[in-house]
């Protein structure tokens, strides 16, 4: 197999890094819904470093689209990747030994 490029070794990390990332994103909607839930809406309050903080119905979210992507096979514990395993097994069959 070839070494991989910098640029692959960083996607690698950063797919690694997905899960937790995308827990935070839950965690921070399901607080923002307790705290609507708990009547703070329109409220404000103020961080120990002084950051303060509003709690307000959204007014739109910012999406971004790439018009390149990545998928990649099953991680062990994983349902299912995004690429198949037989594609894969294909690219893998087709490429030099060392």
């Amino acid at each position: 197999m070839t070494e991989l490029t910098a640029a692959q070794k960083r996607l690698i990390e950063l797919d690694e890094q997905k899960p937790v990332i995308k827990q935070w994103y839950e965690d921070l909607d399901a607080t923002l819904l307790q705290l609507s839930a708990e009547g703070k809406l329109g409220e404000m309050f103020a961080a120990p470093d002084g950051t303060v903080f509003k709690i307000q119905p959204c007014e739109g979210r910012y999406v971004t689209f790439s018009p390149i992507e990545y998928v990649r096979t099953k991680r062990e514990g994983e349902a299912r990747g995004t690429l198949s395993m037989k594609e894969a097994e294909e690219w893998r069959k087709s490429q030099p030994t060392a």
